[in-house]
């Protein structure tokens, strides 16, 4: 033991130093920090005894977004509802708001079996977590998400905080899409989602890193078990892809969360592409940098029809034989309007269309986008 002072005396005056120097404020600040995460169980079972009391008869208060999984998709179909509880935020004047996911706890029976079946359990699982806490991230009021262990806590979590939507209880919620579409057609889109500001920079940085300062082209694309109608046709898009490549611009194609590694697209920007597929933040960033963002029906077009700026194109967007595709133009009521195609609240560079996503039909469309960007090159540049 005596072979051990010389090493204490050493310590102490180190430590000596280190309160001199950093003050009695942070001595003070740094010695309750030290009994708050003390490894001693004597020393935890007494501050937790003294402490304890003070910690009862506080019920939570704020805005609670309460997104119930037995009513709702563990799909980008969230940004749906995330919106709907941003405008309600900001309407209310409210600075921020905690999501919470609730667990599907459904009898098989009630199940829809065309989703359910087509992914399983466990990517239905990861979605339910990973996804949905992800996106909710990206609303610009979100502080904080739970997900719950499961459903007997749904009431209890919100203590005496508002909830939303108001009447959550016996409804479960639901029907976000068609709240945010009469929403939107009356006020445009107010509260875009924001990466957060790490993920800028990540995404900064790659653009820093490449040779040349070519225009960006994302294509989005879907190779989904479920209604693969509205799956990409891949070959298409490689080829479409070469083609803006040697054209002079940059394709970055983002492929499907759940087939990221089936394919090797050998275009320099794969790796923010692969990046973009696990993370939204990433993929948001992505989006609002480029150039263009091609898509087919599914969920991460979301990301740019809910935005103000988000320059896209998504094409066979009225599809026969699809599950949730509407045939004709006309079955999107309340969200195109019949006299462009276009969402109602959609402004410049922000297109749909009925097309296939056949080569021809790509380079068309891209070269009829280009013709009108000409005329909007100041606008492009100022959002660059």
């Amino acid at each position: 033991m005596g072979g051990n002072g010389p090493d204490r005396r050493e310590e102490t005056m180190k430590l000596l130093q280190k309160l001199a120097k950093k003050g009695p404020l942070w001595s003070v600040r740094r010695g309750w920090h030290g009994l708050k995460t003390s490894p001693n169980s004597r020393w935890r079972k007494f501050l937790q005894a003294l402490f304890r009391s003070g910690e009862q008869g506080h019920s939570p208060r704020g805005l609670f977004g309460i997104y119930d999984l037995n009513a709702n998709s563990p799909s980008y179909n969230f940004l749906q509802f995330l919106m709907c509880l941003e405008n309600h935020a900001a309407v209310k004047k409210v600075p921020g708001y905690t999501v919470v996911i609730v667990p599907k706890q459904l009898p098989d029976d009630l199940e829809w079996k065309p989703f359910s079946d087509s992914y399983g359990r466990e990517a239905i699982d990861y979605r339910s977590v990973h996804l949905l806490s992800q996106l909710a991230m990206l609303g610009t009021r979100c502080r904080g998400v739970m997900v719950l262990p499961d459903r007997t806590l749904r009431m209890s979590v919100c203590g005496e905080g508002e909830r939303f939507p108001a009447d959550y209880g016996f409804h479960l919620g639901g029907g976000f899409a068609d709240q945010l579409h009469q929403e939107l057609r009356r006020h445009g889109v107010k509260n875009d989602f924001q990466a957060p500001p790490h993920a800028d920079r990540l995404v900064d940085g790659w653009f820093q890193r490449q040779p040349s300062a070519r225009k960006i082209v994302t294509i989005t694309l879907r190779e989904s078990p479920f209604d693969p109608v509205r799956n990409s046709n891949l070959p298409e898009w490689i080829r479409f892809a070469a083609h803006l490549e040697e054209t002079g611009y940059q394709p970055v194609i983002i492929p499907d969360t759940d087939a990221a590694f089936s394919h090797s697209f050998g275009f320099m920007g794969d790796e923010l592409g692969s990046a973009a597929a696990f993370s939204p933040a990433v993929r948001l960033a992505v989006y609002r940098r480029s150039f263009l963002n091609f898509f087919v029906p599914n969920g991460p077009y979301g990301l740019a029809v809910y935005s103000s700026g988000i320059r896209y194109v998504c094409v066979k967007m009225w599809l026969a034989g699809s599950l949730v595709s509407p045939a004709t133009p006309e079955g999107y009521k309340g969200y195109l309007d019949p006299a462009t195609h276009n969402a109602y609240w959609a402004s410049w560079g922000q297109w749909h269309t009925g097309e296939m996503d056949t080569y021809d039909n790509l380079v068309t469309i891209f070269g009829k986008f280009v013709e009108e960007a000409e005329k909007h090159r100041e606008s492009i540049l100022q959002q660059s």
